[in-house]
C-alpha cells in the first residue's frame, strides 16, 4: 500500500524539526562527558590530560550553547584554574577574563559566581605559593563580599584571615596586623567584647604576635582574653590555666621574673586541681618555675622543683626512660651552673647510661649526654677524659647526621675549644676549620656558628703567635656579626 503525500510531508518536516535536538544532545552529552573526565584526571593528578580535555570542552560549549553561553564560562573556569594550579599562569589568563567577562554579562559584575571563581583562583596560586596574586584574588573577592553580604559577618572575618595569612606568607606583618584587627572588631560587634569567640580569636591574634616578636601587643591580647574566660568558667578552668601558662612563659622569656612567677604559680595550682600532682605536664612546668627560680639565684627553691619533675617522670614512665634520662640532664645542668660539679657528673652519667641502653653507643642523644659529661671533665681538669668523650661525641654525630651538618660543625668547634685550652694547637685549628667550612656552606641561622668560629681561630693565632691572621679572623668575625644582625632583622 502506498503512503499518501501528505504523511510522507508530515514525516519528512518532524525530521528537520527534531535534527538540531538530537545534534544538541549529543553535543550536550559529549560536553558532560568532557567535564567528567576533566573532573576525574584533576583528581588521579594527570594535569597535562586534564587541561587538554578542558580546552575540548570549552570548544565544546562555545559551538553548542554559545561563546556568551553559562555552560561556555563554566568550561572557561575549569580550565583557568587547572591552568593555575599547574603554574601555567600566562596561558590561564585569558580564561580568567573571559569566565568573568560571560558571568559578568549574565548576572551582573557582583555576583557569588565570579567570587567563588576568584576564591579558586586564589587557592590555586596560593598553593603554587603565588602568594602575590593569590592576595590579589583574595580581596578581589572579599570587596563583592562585603558589598553582597556587609562588611562586618563571619564569612567576611574569616575572609579576612585568610588575606592576612597570604600577607604573612609576603612577611607583610603591618597588612596582616590590620587584617585582624578587622577581624577582632567584627567577632566584638557579632558577638560581643566579652564572650568566647572573641577570646578565642583573640588567642588566634596573640600567637601571630608571638610569631613577630611584638610581645607587648601579645602580652595585652592574652590578658585580656584570660580575663574574659575567669568570667565565662570561672577561675580554674583549663582555659585560664592554659593562659597562664602562656603569659609565664612570654615574660620569663622577656627575663620579667617577677611578672612571670605569679603565672607560673596559678596555672601549677590549677593543673594540680584539676589532674593531680603527677600530671606530666605538671612536671613540664614546675621544670620552667624552677629554671626560672634558678635564673634568680633562688636555688633552694629551684631545686624541688626539678627533682620533682624527676619523680614524676620515674613514676609515670620508669626510671629506664628517654623522659627520665631528659630530666636528669635538667638536674645536671643546674648543679653544673652552681659549680656543682660532682652532684652534676653523677646526673649525666645516669642519663648516658640510659641512653646506651636506650638507643646505643652510636646515636646523637648518647653523644648529647656525652657532651655534657665531657664538658664536666673539662671543668674539673680532667683534660684527656674530656677530649676523649668530645672526639667520641663527634664521631657519632658524624654517623648519624652526616658530615655537613650543622651539629657536626658545633660539636668540631668544641673540640677545637678542648685542643686549644690543653695547648694541642694544631689539631685546634685543623678542627676549627673543618667547622668554619660546614657553617660557611649552610643557610640562614644555621651559619650563626661562624662567628663563634672566627673568634676561636683568632683566639687560637694569637697564641700561636700568628697575629696577622688573627686580626684577618678577628674582622671577618665583625662583618660577619653584621650580615647575620642584618639577615636576623629581616627575619622579624
Amino acid at each position: 500500500m502506498s503512503r499518501s503525500p501528505f504523511v510522507v510531508v508530515f514525516y519528512t518536516v518532524i525530521v528537520l524539526i527534531l535534527m538540531p535536538l538530537l545534534n544538541v544532545s549529543a553535543d550536550e552529552l559529549q560536553w558532560n562527558e568532557l567535564r567528567k573526565e576533566t573532573t576525574s584526571l584533576g583528581r588521579e593528578g594527570r594535569c597535562v590530560e586534564a587541561i587538554s580535555t578542558a580546552k575540548e570542552a570549552v570548544k565544546i560549549a562555545e559551538s553548542t550553547y554559545g561563546v556568551d553561553s553559562y555552560r561556555t564560562g563554566q568550561s572557561s573556569a575549569k580550565l583557568a584554574i587547572l591552568l593555575t594550579s599547574n603554574g601555567n599562569f600566562e596561558e590561564a589568563e585569558p580564561y580568567v577574563n573571559k569566565t568573568i567577562s560571560i558571568f559578568g554579562k549574565l548576572f551582573g559584575a557582583e555576583t557569588m559566581y565570579i567570587v567563588n571563581f576568584y576564591n579558586e583562583l586564589a587557592d590555586s596560586h596560593y598553593y603554587k605559593e603565588d602568594y602575590a596574586s593569590a592576595e590579589s584574588y583574595y580581596r578581589k573577592s572579599l570587596g563583592i563580599q562585603k558589598k553582597l553580604l556587609g562588611p562586618e559577618t563571619v564569612d567576611i572575618a574569616s575572609f579576612l584571615s585568610k588575606i592576612a595569612d597570604t600577607d604573612i606568607m609576603q612577611k607583610k606583618i603591618s597588612e596582616a596586623e590590620s587584617c585582624y584587627k578587622e577581624v577582632l572588631a567584627i567577632y566584638e560587634k557579632i558577638y560581643g567584647p566579652e564572650q568566647f569567640e572573641t577570646a578565642e580569636f583573640m588567642e588566634t591574634m596573640a600567637n601571630f604576635y608571638g610569631a613577630n616578636n611584638m610581645k607587648t601587643e601579645m602580652e595585652a591580647l592574652l590578658k585580656r582574653a584570660l580575663a574574659i574566660y575567669v568570667k565565662i568558667f570561672g577561675p580554674e578552668s583549663p582555659r585560664v590555666m592554659e593562659l597562664s601558662a602562656s603569659l609565664a612563659g612570654i615574660y620569663h622569656s622577656q627575663y620579667k621574673y617577677s611578672d612571670a612567677e605569679p603565672y607560673y604559680i596559678k596555672s601549677l595550682s590549677i593543673r594540680k586541681k584539676l589532674y593531680g600532682p603527677n600530671d606530666p605536664a605538671f612536671a613540664y612546668e614546675g621544670f620552667y618555675l624552677g629554671a626560672l627560680y634558678a635564673c634568680q639565684g633562688r636555688n633552694s627553691d629551684a631545686e624541688p622543683l626539678y627533682k620533682k619533675q624527676l619523680e614524676i617522670a620515674e613514676n609515670i614512665y620508669g626510671k629506664e626512660s628517654h623522659e627520665v634520662s631528659g630530666s636528669l640532664v635538667n638536674i645536671g645542668l643546674f648543679y653544673m651552673s652552681q659549680k656543682k660539679y660532682a652532684e652534676a657528673e653523677s646526673f649525666f652519667r645516669r642519663a648516658h647510661a640510659i641512653n646506651e641502653r636506650l638507643f646505643g653507643k652510636n646515636d646523637s642523644m648518647t653523644a648529647q649526654t656525652s657532651d655534657y659529661l665531657a664538658q664536666i671533665f673539662e671543668l674539673t681538669g680532667k683534660k684527656d677524659e674530656a677530649t676523649a668523650l668530645y672526639k667520641k661525641s663527634l664521631e657519632v654525630t658524624e654517623k648519624s647526621h652526616g658530615q655537613e651538618d650543622c651539629e657536626v660543625a658545633f660539636r668540631s668547634m668544641r673540640l677545637a675549644t678542648n685542643y686549644n685550652v690543653t695547648g694541642k694547637y694544631q689539631e685546634a685549628e685543623s678542627c676549627y676549620k673543618r667547622a668554619l667550612s660546614i657553617y660557611e656552606k649552610l643557610q640562614g641561622h644555621s651559619r650563626s656558628g661562624i662567628v663563634p668560629c672566627l673568634k676561636g681561630l683568632a683566639d687560637l693565632y694569637g697564641k700561636m703567635g700568628k697575629g696577622e691572621e688573627a686580626r684577618k679572623c678577628l674582622d671577618r668575625m665583625n662583618e660577619e656579626k653584621i650580615k647575620y644582625e642584618e639577615f636576623t632583622r629581616n627575619e622579624k
